[in-house]
């Protein structure tokens, strides 16, 4: 599976992921697309939604 463009795009502008050696796509998610990003010091999970799922009136800073 592969990263879109546009996914690439926003992950490649969050500085704390800068000095990814690998991004998986992850099966699974209703509304956000998950990442795998492999880091040196191990690796870690990237959510990303869409706008549009603001119409369903999730909380997203209430997941934090």
């Amino acid at each position: 599976m592969g990263v879109p463009a546009a996914d690439a795009a926003r992950l490649s502008a969050v500085a704390s992921i800068a000095g990814a050696t690998a991004v998986t796509a992850l099966e699974g998610g209703i509304t956000n697309r998950n990442y795998r990003v492999d880091l040196p010091d191990g690796p870690v999970v990237v959510r990303l939604s869409d706008p549009e799922s603001s119409a369903l009136a999730i909380d997203r800073h209430n997941e934090y």
